[in-house]
């Protein structure tokens, strides 16, 4: 078991036979982590922020967003939409260069959002570090497979990553949704 992020790189360099990577260390562990963070969605990684929108219908996104879960004003809920349907008057909202556009003007949107993971380079470690220190030893080696222009080993190590990913996905959803009771209504056999 891989406890913290010295052990992570002398293991990335062990399996990848890279005396160097060490040297290139933060970059791989930020280059994995942004790869991470684009696959990966959560209950762990779920953030929300209370913005408020300009006369124009636009806001700021928060620092470490990646994509939105849920955008509401009130009890509504705005669809996503392309920013040309927004500037049209399309009701929804459309979010380009971080900054939200809106219909939706000087009002406060409740944004639901999967934000990126907390470094590992600035904090030792992290939540999925913790839980899953496979997910970070693969993606790291797939980036330092990829820097070496070693091709094959590099898909090798994303077609595990993509299985490890894949489990941490699925056992989110049991623990969120296990709670949940389906009842039919009417008569079963």
């Amino acid at each position: 078991m891989i406890a913290d992020y010295a052990e992570l790189i002398a293991e990335v360099s062990d399996r990848a036979n890279d005396p160097d990577v060490a040297l290139k260390a933060e970059m791989f562990v930020g280059l994995a982590e942004n790869a991470i963070a684009k696959r990966l969605q959560v209950g762990e990684m779920e953030s929300s922020a209370s913005l408020a929108t300009d006369a124009d219908g636009v806001a700021n996104i928060p620092i470490g967003f990646i994509r939105a879960r849920s955008v509401m004003v009130g009890k509504y809920i705005l669809p996503a939409k392309t920013l040309t349907e927004i500037k049209q008057g399309a009701s929804g909202y459309a979010i380009t260069s971080g900054v939200m556009q809106t219909s939706e003007v000087s009002a406060t949107v409740d944004l639901v959002y999967y934000s990126r993971l907390p470094s590992l380079v600035e904090n030792g470690t992290n939540w999925l570090f913790q839980s899953d220190p496979d997910i970070y030893l693969y993606a790291v080696l797939v980036q330092v497979f990829l820097a070496n222009l070693d091709i094959e080993k590099a898909q090798a190590a994303e077609t595990y990553l993509d299985q490890l990913i894949g489990l941490k996905d699925l056992d989110d959803r049991r623990r969120r949704l296990s709670p949940s009771r389906l009842h039919i209504a009417g008569v079963t056999p």
